[in-house]
């Protein structure tokens, strides 16, 4: 065999291994959401009359920051809010927002990416909700309990009714 052509073969089994190797992590991550992820429509969610929701909003493929979102997220409500966990006062949905069944998500909370989002249940309804966007500055990404912070007092103006 000519060096060209074991040149030729390596790279081919070089990318051959590669596309393996994205396809199996592609599958092993598909297969690993949360157990917790919410899978079907709004009304199947709300348990009480009056409530806040805080929906964190995800695709099928997740980034590095958006993991972090998610976590430094989930952390903000369970540290700060266990007692309104508890009786339901507040709840944490993650949802696959790509999912057919969670499509309305999209349009009702002018979702472009995953994102972080409050919303007020009164008398079993949606009745209004907020975006926390800046759950993507990157100062609170690289803070976290900057982003903590930031986080619990946004749910904490939402319960109060601010």
């Amino acid at each position: 065999m000519k060096p060209k052509q074991i040149i030729t073969l390596i790279l081919l089994a070089f990318v051959g291994v590669s596309v393996a190797t994205l396809a199996v992590k592609q599958v092993h991550n598909s297969s690993s959401t949360p157990a917790n992820t919410v899978n079907q429509a709004a009304a199947d969610v709300i348990t009480k009359e009056n409530q806040v929701i805080a929906y964190y909003f995800h695709g099928e493929i997740r980034c590095a920051t958006c993991n972090t979102i998610e976590i430094f997220s989930r952390e903000a409500v369970e540290s700060g809010f266990a007692g309104q966990l508890a009786d339901e006062t507040l709840v944490w949905r993650p949802v696959n927002r790509e999912l057919p069944e969670n499509a309305h998500f999209n349009e009702e909370f002018e979702l472009v990416t995953s994102s972080l989002v409050l919303v007020k249940i009164r008398d079993g309804r949606p009745a209004e909700w907020k975006n926390l966007g800046d759950v993507w500055d990157t100062e609170l990404l690289t803070d976290k309990d900057k982003f903590i912070r930031y986080v619990q007092e946004e749910i904490r103006q939402y319960l109060e009714g601010k």
